[in-house]
């Protein structure tokens, strides 16, 4: 697994040297997002037989951002999708946690790559019962709207996905931050 997460470390260094040059020498400051969403979800199943599995369901995250300047933020975000997918070929359901990091760029527009791991949590009669770390990523992209002087709305189309052994899953989708600045 460790060979998986090389390109994305490539990645995140080489956004640290962007998001040097592009921080002003302000103070940093921490934001932070609730994030539910809507998303077309989409599941591969099995290696030698593969089966796909689509459904509609909602998602609901955090984001706490590290305000390096007006057009740059690291990102931490954490998104649950509570309503699973379901294996086609068994009974058992997955349900993920992403768990990502990665920077943000813009001011009024922005977007923001994200690389990290995902917790998939098995359950049904013939699952482990168990929960995997598997490799993640994403990308969404918005623009933020004031709504008086602290609070911020943020919608954002996305899409983020993980991979396991006989599991592809990923999610297309929209979602709305609602954030408080300090």
């Amino acid at each position: 697994m460790r060979s998986h997460l090389v390109v994305p470390a490539l990645a995140l260094f080489a956004a640290l040297d962007v998001g040097v040059v592009l921080a002003q020498p302000t103070a940093s400051r921490v934001e932070a997002r609730l994030v539910p969403g809507v998303a077309f979800q989409h599941g591969i199943f099995g290696d030698d037989d593969p089966k796909a599995i689509d459904a509609v369901a909602m998602s609901v995250g955090g984001h706490v951002l590290l305000r390096r300047s007006e057009r740059f933020a690291w990102v931490f975000e954490g998104t649950l999708h509570p309503n699973g997918f379901q294996n086609p070929h068994f009974d058992e359901n997955v349900s993920p946690l992403h768990l990502q990091f990665g920077p943000e760029f813009g001011h009024r527009v922005h977007v923001r790559p994200t690389f990290g791991i995902a917790l998939q949590s098995w359950s049904g009669t013939r699952s482990c019962g168990c929960v995997d770390m598997v490799p993640a990523g994403g990308i969404a992209s918005g623009s933020e709207h004031a709504v008086g002087s602290r609070v911020r709305i943020v919608p954002e189309p996305f899409a983020r996905g993980s991979i396991a052994a006989g599991a592809f899953i990923s999610a297309v989708g929209a979602q709305v931050g609602v954030g408080w600045k300090r």
